[in-house]
């Protein structure tokens, strides 16, 4: 579902945020702080987004949603390829192959699973 995708997204995403806040130099207690407040984020957010959306009946439509989904995803690639990408390949400097495959791969994933999972939805 949908809700465990988001559930499970969480842990790799902390982990490269707890990576970055450190590494940017962030106190091990502040970068804590940090990681509790984007935890907190999603629920908090999806509370606050499923009472909104029911509040007026166009926006709880499946295609509202989808809509407000589709928005998510575009802030977060976003935010990846603006800001994390460029960090991880080091502004510049010569990448390694493997680490230019593994990004690479990484991007590729979603399109290549497409493949192998049908939507069934009508």
């Amino acid at each position: 579902t949908v809700a465990l995708a988001i559930a499970l997204h969480k842990v790799p995403a902390s982990f490269g945020l707890a990576t970055h806040l450190l590494e940017a130099g962030w106190p091990r207690a502040k970068a804590l702080q940090g990681l509790a407040l984007f935890g907190a984020a999603t629920p908090l957010g999806a509370v606050i987004t499923f009472f909104g959306m029911n509040q007026v009946p166009m926006l709880g439509s499946e295609s509202a949603v989808a809509s407000a989904l589709l928005v998510s995803s575009g802030t977060f690639i976003h935010a990846a390829c603006m800001h994390m990408v460029p960090e991880a390949l080091g502004h510049g400097r010569h990448v390694p192959a493997k680490q230019m495959g593994a990004l690479l791969l990484g991007m590729a994933f979603p399109l290549l699973m497409s493949f192998f999972i049908s939507d069934h939805h009508a």
